[in-house]
């Protein structure tokens, strides 16, 4: 906003219209705010109508395999998933309890799953490829023998295993060539003398770039079946009894807990919308801000294992790029997101007013359409 207002103060007239839309409710999932603002510009101008989108995310920051300043926009999003598991049992007096009562039987499930993780997949769908391989062709601080390896990894299994083990091996890149689940909350029990006839689940997924909510389901419910079939529960999955026995000792139903979403449709990295963004980016940064660099910033394509407001607006413009472009060495540590102090240095601030004010006025052009 304090770009458009800059560029409004200083009397310019875009022939490219601009349209800023703030949600208000982005950390509820936006049904109300992104939602419907995303159904009016479509209604107003059409499907497809705008030249591109950029929302939040990742900025530039110091690449841990080269110490060089690299732009990552997320040209993708993982899908998500909170799954609900309720199980139903019979009721009565802790005097007289069954071998394993129900917040027993749901402790046996959260361990099931977390000696069950999903595992790493890295394909040529997946832009931590792409990253990988613009640091590989741009960059001279990776070991020659890292680079073709990463070259290879596309279509050689064995130099594939080999990225996928370093990259498992961060907690900062294991998630992006998986997907996560996390075991946020469980509920259940009323008193100390009567046994839990109901207790809660909830399960959150990302889901990797390369699978479908579909898979999540269809594995989640095997691992439920492992324990129904040992302790006779019978299973309800997604509104379709899958298991029953007789003299059932209770009944699991596996749900969802709200939405599910897909992952996002990956945005163009290879056309001249993203050029004017990496263009746009290496002028702002190596002209006004690192002026002392040595070597060209790389502008690689990465993806968002979170979600944003970019979900509704799939339909108005296939490069959407979630792109928040200001320089920080360690961005969970400095930003401090989602948790007490949550901030943003004063420099980042004009980093990114700069970046807007030039990007506006750079892509005001027909030359910058594809």
């Amino acid at each position: 906003m304090e770009s458009l207002e800059l560029l409004i103060k200083n009397d310019y007239k875009p022939a490219r219209g601009v349209v800023a839309a703030f949600g208000f409710d982005e950390e509820a999932s936006g049904f109300i705010g992104a939602k419907n603002i995303a159904k009016f510009l479509q209604e107003k101008f059409g499907k497809f109508s705008f030249h591109s989108l950029l929302d939040e995310g990742y900025g530039l920051t110091l690449d841990a395999s080269t110490n060089q300043v690299v732009a990552a926009p997320a040209v993708g999003e993982k899908g998500y998933l909170d799954i609900v598991v309720d199980l139903t049992t019979p009721g009565g007096h802790s005097s007289i309890s069954p071998d394993h009562t129900s917040i027993g039987m749901m402790g046996e499930l959260a361990y099931i799953i977390e000696q069950d993780p999903y595992q790493p997949l890295l394909t040529n769908e997946n832009p931590i490829l792409h990253y990988l391989q613009c640091l590989a062709v741009n960059s001279e601080k990776l070991p020659k023998l890292t680079r073709k390896t990463i070259l290879r990894a596309g279509f050689d299994k064995f130099a594939n295993a080999k990225i996928v083990k370093v990259l498992s091996d961060n907690i900062l890149t294991k998630f992006l060539i998986r997907t996560s689940q996390a075991i946020d909350i469980i509920s259940g029990g009323e008193k100390a003398n009567a046994l839990p006839e109901n207790v809660k689940m909830v399960i959150n997924h990302r889901v990797a770039i390369e699978s479908k909510v579909s898979d999540i389901q269809a594995h989640f419910t095997d691992r439920v079946l492992i324990l129904a079939k040992k302790h006779d529960l019978q299973v309800i999955s997604f509104g379709k009894e899958v298991f029953n026995v007789e003299n059932k000792k209770g009944t699991i139903d596996i749900d969802f807990n709200s939405h599910s979403l897909e992952a996002a449709p990956i945005s163009p990295s290879n056309d001249t919308v993203w050029k004017y963004v990496a263009a746009t980016t290496r002028h702002i940064f190596e002209d006004l801000v690192f002026t002392n660099l040595t070597y060209p910033i790389i502008t690689a394509p990465s993806i968002m294992p979170a979600n944003t407001d970019t979900r509704y607006y799939w339909d108005l413009t296939k490069n959407i790029y979630r792109y928040s472009p200001f320089f920080a060495a360690d961005m969970l540590k400095e930003s401090k997101v989602h948790s007490v102090d949550e901030q943003l240095r004063f420099d980042s601030h004009l980093q990114l007013i700069a970046f807007f004010y030039e990007y506006v006025q750079n892509v005001d052009t027909p030359d910058a359409d594809n």
